[in-house]
């Protein structure tokens, strides 16, 4: 904020347009079956920062098929690997030791909440991961069919 450039303020603007095009739009949360199950996703965007090349983590948290929590952030470390970076963007275990020994932790971590059967690790396909919309740029359709997996409509769309 000290020193903005004209990049910042396409951004801005940028932001502001998106924000003045969805005032109609809303989270819906649907009653039923659908909302007794929790469901995460989350991914990475290895070395989606151009400038560091740190990775770009996003999580997505649903309820009733609507969202309930979101995040996007820059991982606090560089990784080596696709790999290191989703066990970073998957694992909110802080333990960063050496850059083998938290991915061993952060996996054993894991496997025993999958083993506990406290979790459900499952695979998510590229046109599924709706954790995509929080880590990098995407094409508008696909952009509104994860904003629409998301939960989010226009209330004339709720019947």
């Amino acid at each position: 904020m000290a020193k903005p450039t004209e990049m910042h303020m396409q951004v801005a603007k940028r932001i502001l347009r998106y924000l003045r095009g969805t005032t109609e739009l809303g989270i819906y949360y649907q009653k039923g079956e659908n909302g007794k199950e929790l469901k995460a996703y989350t991914d990475s965007d290895y070395a989606g920062d151009t400038n560091d090349m740190k990775s770009i983590s996003g999580d997505v948290f649903l309820l009733s098929a609507g969202a309930i929590a979101w995040c996007s952030k820059k991982q606090l470390i560089v990784t080596l690997s696709s790999t290191e970076a989703e066990f970073i963007a998957l694992s909110k275990n802080p333990i960063m030791h050496g850059r083998s020994k938290h991915i061993d932790i952060r996996f054993h971590f894991l496997r025993d909440l999958t083993m506990e059967g406290v979790i459900s690790l499952s695979f998510c396909g590229t046109a599924d991961q709706i954790a995509d919309i929080m880590t990098k740029p995407l094409k508008t359709d696909t952009f509104l069919k994860l904003r629409s997996a998301l939960g989010m409509c226009e209330a004339t769309q709720i019947s």
